[in-house]
């Protein structure tokens, strides 16, 4: 069973790696396909489609899409002035 299970795993390695290969070629010579490739609209590169991986990558792009033109966070505001007792006097002290 152990062997069998092996065997599975490098086939399953050699086609993903033989993908790669196709999908490299197809990018360099300009023939997307559009059941296999992916192209992202934010950053242009070629995604798989294999696995729903584009997906993955779709949510990272737009993540770091939108923290890049995040506004610069505003400086906090001052501290208020210390507060004085002599702001409300004591009525004794006034006089009455």
């Amino acid at each position: 069973m152990a062997d069998s299970e092996a065997h599975k795993r490098k086939c399953r390695t050699v086609l993903r790696n033989l993908s790669h290969r196709e999908r490299e070629a197809r990018v360099d010579m300009g023939e997307l396909d559009p059941e296999l490739d992916f192209l992202c609209p934010f950053c242009n590169e070629v995604y798989s489609r294999y696995s729903g991986r584009y997906k993955l990558h779709l949510h990272v792009c737009k993540r770091r899409v939108a923290q890049a033109t995040k506004p610069p966070q505003k400086p906090p505001l001052p501290p208020p002035p210390p507060f004085e007792s002599e702001v409300f006097p004591i009525p004794a002290a006034i006089g009455e």
